[in-house]
């Protein structure tokens, strides 16, 4: 097993070696240097520690209100309860640097979880419900560029990998699939004060047996990739989301996040957000919806 491991760390950093012919940080002569060339390679964000870095955006939506919620209780909500329109909602996402910079390849290895939860926090009568949770688990090899740039622009990364999302439930309610990830990221400054940052992500589905597949045709709803880009103006971030752009059909999906920091609380962001079309859980991947929702969060994309 740790031959085969090393043979794909080699491969994969061969692959990504084409973009540089040797570990940017390895090149330096200092250790101290290396160890800050790896940290800022790493793009270390601390979360809830050292180790623990923000991922995609953790928030908690007190209000998250949709007029159709209701009116689609039959596709969430068990034992024929109904849904209230207004709900809360929150996600958590960090990521981990398993290993950096493997065998001197350049190459990172990551693993990461993002938890989203719908929860009918004032459906009281109901005892207050979660209506669903998609737990998304996943690991990818990365490799970062330092100094790769055309004309402002820079290469941030590019990584390949693989996902699992489900919301653990079973018989009619159960949402699953796995599928490989490969991504790129650049981004360009204008000033300390401007950060535009453009990700594309491309995913294969890993098929299952009709037997056991129980959402056949998800990826004609949740696409083969989405765009991601994100926007900083001093405090000021805004973000859209876009899955299943590519695919010629109507199903797309989209989220479109504003956020500023609290007056009180510079470290506490202010958070709104918007998202419509198909996929925003996996429970009703296959319904159109258009949510609004506000909140705080702790981080955004940038």
């Amino acid at each position: 097993m740790g031959t085969l491991l090393r043979s794909l760390v080699v491969i994969v950093g061969g692959l990504f070696s084409l973009f540089s012919l040797a570990s940017e940080c390895e090149l330096l002569e200092k250790k101290e240097d290396i160890k800050a060339c790896h940290a800022m390679r790493l793009d270390k964000q601390p979360l809830f520690s050292a180790s623990l870095i923000a991922y995609k955006p953790n928030y908690f939506m007190l209000m998250s209100h949709n007029a159709m919620r209701a009116e689609q209780s039959s596709q969430s909500m068990p034992d024929g309860i109904i849904a209230d329109n207004t709900e809360g909602k929150f996600q958590f996402s960090f990521k981990h640097a398993v290993a950096d910079d493997l065998f001197g390849s350049g190459v990172d290895f990551w693993f990461a979880y993002t938890q989203q939860s719908f929860w009918q926090l004032y459906n009281t009568d109901n005892s207050s419900p979660f209506r669903e949770s998609n737990y998304e688990p996943e690991a990818w090899f990365e490799r970062r560029f330092l100094h790769l740039n055309y004309q402002g622009w820079r290469l941030d990364k590019i990584s390949f990998g693989i996902n699992h999302q489900s919301n653990g439930r079973s018989g009619d309610f159960s949402r699953s699939w796995n599928r490989m990830v490969l991504s790129a990221a650049v981004h360009r400054e204008w000033s300390n004060e401007r950060t535009l940052a453009v990700e594309l992500r491309t995913w294969r589905r890993l098929r299952e047996s009709l037997d056991d597949d129980d959402n056949p045709d998800l990826t004609e709803y949740m696409g083969h990739g989405e765009v991601i880009l994100a926007y900083k103006h001093q405090r000021h971030q805004v973000s859209l989301a876009i899955r299943n752009l590519f695919s010629g059909d109507s199903h797309q999906g989209v989220s479109l996040d504003y956020s500023h920091p609290l007056p009180w609380n510079d470290r506490v962001l202010g958070y709104i957000q918007f998202t419509g079309g198909y996929g925003e859980s996996l429970i009703d991947y296959n319904l159109q919806n258009n949510t609004i929702s506000i909140g705080v969060a702790i981080a955004h994309w940038l």
